[in-house]
C-alpha cells in the first residue's frame, strides 16, 4: 500500500517502511492490540498488505489500578489464525514464539511473557538512566534516578532501589503464580503489569486469568505436534560403554 493513498501517523509509518526496503533492510513492526478489534484483519493487513513477516502484537500497558479489560479472546484468535494461515509461511510474532517456548520448556526470551530475570536499563534522550522504561505506568517518576552517561557508567544503575527492586519483582514472584501450572511459561507476565500500590510488584499480572486461558489454548493445539527427539547413537555408544 502506497502511503499517499493514507493520510495521519499511518502514512508517516508507511514512508517510514518504504524508506527501511530503498536501503535494502526488511523491516519489522512493534503494536499494541485493542482487545475489540479483530486480530485476523491485523494479521491480514500486516502480512497481505504491508508484506511484513517479523512483528510483534502486545498486549496494552496496565496495572491492577486500571482494570483492563481481557485479553484472552484475542490472542487465542490471533494464535488460531496465524497457526492455521501463517506459520507455514514464515510469519513470526514474537509474544506467541516466547509462549510457544515456554511451553516447550525453553526460555521464552522476552519481557512480555515468560520466566527470567529483568535487568535491562533504559536510556533516556537526556542521557538519564533509569530501569525498564515500562515501569513508569506504575506513576510519575516511578523509574526516575539521578545517574546519567555524563557522570555515570551504565554498571551504576545496579545500585539504584528501583532498579534493584525490578530485578528481584522479577525472579520473586507472587505465591499465586508460584502454585501456577504455567509458572514457566508464564512467570508472573510482564513485571509492569503486576504493578498496584497496595503491594507493588507483589502480584499477578493484572491479565493473569487471561495468560491462563491462552496457555491453556496454546498448549492443547501445540501438544499433538510435538515430536520427541531420540539421540539413538549417543545411546547406542552408552550402552557399549556399559557393557564393555
Amino acid at each position: 500500500m502506497s502511503s499517499q493513498a493514507v493520510k495521519g501517523t499511518i502514512a508517516a509509518t508507511l514512508r517510514g517502511i518504504d524508506c527501511l526496503r530503498a536501503a535494502g533492510i526488511d523491516p519489522g513492526l512493534i503494536s499494541v492490540c485493542n482487545p475489540s478489534t479483530d486480530p485476523e484483519r491485523v494479521l491480514a493487513y500486516v502480512v497481505e498488505e504491508l508484506e511484513i513477516k517479523q512483528f510483534d502484537i502486545l498486549p496494552p500497558d496496565a496495572t491492577h489500578s486500571d482494570h483492563p479489560p481481557p485479553i484472552a479472546d484475542y490472542f487465542i484468535k490471533l494464535f488460531d489464525v496465524w497457526f492455521d494461515r501463517y506459520a507455514g509461511r514464515g510469519v513470526r510474532i514474537s509474544t506467541l514464539d516466547a509462549m510457544i517456548r515456554g511451553l516447550t520448556g525453553h526460555l521464552s526470551v522476552s519481557d512480555t511473557i515468560g520466566l527470567g530475570p529483568i535487568d535491562t536499563v533504559t536510556l533516556m534522550t537526556d542521557g538519564s538512566l533509569e530501569a525498564l522504561d515500562v515501569l513508569r505506568i506504575a506513576g510519575p517518576g516511578s523509574t526516575a534516578s539521578n545517574l546519567n552517561v555524563r557522570t555515570n557508567t551504565l554498571q551504576d544503575i545496579q545500585n539504584e532501589p528501583v532498579w534493584r527492586e525490578a530485578l528481584h519483582a522479577s525472579t520473586n514472584l507472587a505465591e499465586a503464580c508460584l502454585a501456577c501450572e504455567f509458572l514457566d511459561s508464564c512467570g508472573g507476565g510482564h513485571l509492569a503489569q503486576r504493578w498496584s500500590a497496595e503491594r507493588r510488584f507483589d502480584n499477578p499480572s493484572v491479565y493473569c486469568e487471561s495468560w491462563k486461558q491462552i496457555l491453556g489454548h496454546i498448549w492443547r493445539r501445540i501438544a499433538p505436534t510435538l515430536v520427541l527427539e531420540h539421540d539413538v547413537s549417543r545411546r547406542s555408544a552408552q550402552k557399549r560403554t556399559a557393557s564393555g
